[in-house]
This record gives structure tokens, sequence and C-alpha cells, in this order.
């Protein structure tokens, strides 16, 4: 989806305004995302479960089913599939759950939520691809939303050719909860 950084600006305390050198007007950018020129660090609770390695790849291939607006893992012969690929690295564990960082290398639908849900590791708060087991889980946490958040986009500024970065630093009480469950 496209925004604007003036509701980042306000929950990360740091201007956002950028000055056009030509002719010396500060503007907050309006972000088109994409997934070309556009990197994009997301953070995700898994349930239960736990990725055997740190760090790691998922490549899969996934179609999107238009009228249930859901996607699926199917195979390299589909040809309705596409492919899907991420990388993750494990930043925090406790006993039911998993807090990884992911760099989507591809852009599908629901493409996070279906890799980690096809290897059997569901997301926190999803109701669309998790188990029973997760979604007790889900209630157990009253957990709302899916447990994914954007913290990190990365792309090149248009006119000055910059590399920007935006980071947030999370705050929402399960993803601290998991980083201190660690230190414990």
């Amino acid at each position: 989806s496209n925004y604007d950084l003036s509701r980042h600006q306000e929950y990360s305390v740091v201007s956002q305004e950028y000055l056009d050198p030509e002719d010396n007007t500060k503007y907050i950018p309006y972000v088109i995302e994409s997934s070309v020129g556009c990197d994009r660090l997301t953070l995700a609770i898994l349930c239960d479960s736990y990725m055997e390695e740190e760090l790691g790849e998922l490549i899969n291939f996934m179609k999107k089913d238009r009228k249930t607006n859901l996607s699926v893992i199917t195979n390299e012969s589909d040809k309705d599939g596409k492919r899907a690929a991420l990388r993750y690295r494990t930043i925090s564990s406790k006993k039911d759950s998993q807090l990884l960082e992911i760099e989507l290398l591809t852009g599908r639908h629901h493409q996070i939520r279906v890799q980690f849900a096809g290897c059997g590791h569901p997301l926190l708060g999803d109701r669309k691809y998790g188990t029973e087991e997760s979604l007790k889980l889900t209630d157990r946490y009253h957990c709302k939303t899916v447990a994914l958040c954007a913290y990190e986009l990365t792309f090149k500024h248009p006119v000055s050719k910059e590399n920007l970065t935006y980071q947030i630093n999370p705050e929402h009480p399960l993803i601290v909860d998991i980083i201190q469950g660690d230190k414990e």
C-alpha cells in the first residue's frame, strides 16, 4: 500500500521532512511501496514451534484464489504458481513463541503467513492460516491481529538517489514480552 511518512513521524518522533535543495522547500515524502527498489524488514511471532535454524530461507511456489482471498503453496509445475522466497533470522524465543526478522525477496499475497503456516509454523493471530493449536495460543494472548510488524523500510529517494531508511521501534507488549523472555 502507499502512504506518506507523517504517521511514521508521529510515532517515531523523528523528523521525516526532506529539504528539496532546488527550491529549499520542506515536505514529508509520499512513499509508493513497490517490490522493486524497496526493501522491508518485518517482525513476526510464530506460535508453539521453532524454526530449527537461526538463519534460513523459505522458497516455495504459491498461487492466490481470488474467490476466497486465500493463497496456497503449490508446486513448480502449476501454471498459476509463482515463486515465493524470503529470508528469516531468529531474534528471540520463549517457551510458546518465537520472534523472527523477515526479509521478503518476492512479494506474494499473504506470503509470510502462507509460507510459515505451510512449514508448520503459523503466525500468532493468524485466523486464516493458523492451526487449532495456534488459535488457542492467539486467544490466550488476547491477540486481535496477525503478529506482523514492518519495522524497517529502505528505498532510494527519487530525486537525490540517496538511500533512505525509516525504522520504528516496535513497542507492542507481545514483542517486548518475547524479547524480555529470552533474557530471563
